[in-house]
């Protein structure tokens, strides 16, 4: 089962020492079948966390909306550990999106 430890500090781990030119993504595969790119973690509790996530696969065409300074403003996910099936990890750039955004102290309250 992914758990917050799982999210929190092994991918934590396994981003920064993949670090790759072309870039890291996290890919959350949910249960219910859906899948997200994470562009970065906004918080971790006990049951859930708080990510920011580029627009579904079949939202958007995969455009970013723009704040006022042009800055990408991310889709928030709220999603209970138990809803992740599984969790992919790669140098490769999916569906050319950008580079992942992790904060190296992720906010816990």
């Amino acid at each position: 089962m992914i758990d917050r430890a799982a999210l929190e500090e092994v991918a934590g781990r396994l981003l920064e020492a993949m670090q790759a030119p072309s870039g890291v993504s996290l890919i959350l595969h949910l249960h219910g079948g859906a899948r997200y790119t994470v562009q970065g973690f906004e918080e971790f509790h006990a049951p859930y966390c708080v990510l920011r996530v580029y627009p579904a696969d079949d939202e958007l065409k995969d455009e970013v909306p723009r704040d006022a300074s042009g800055a990408g403003i991310f889709d928030r996910l709220v999603l209970p550990y138990q809803a992740i099936s599984y969790v992919t990890i790669t140098a490769r750039e999916p569906e050319s999106r950008s580079t992942i955004g992790f904060h190296t102290k992720p906010i816990t309250t």
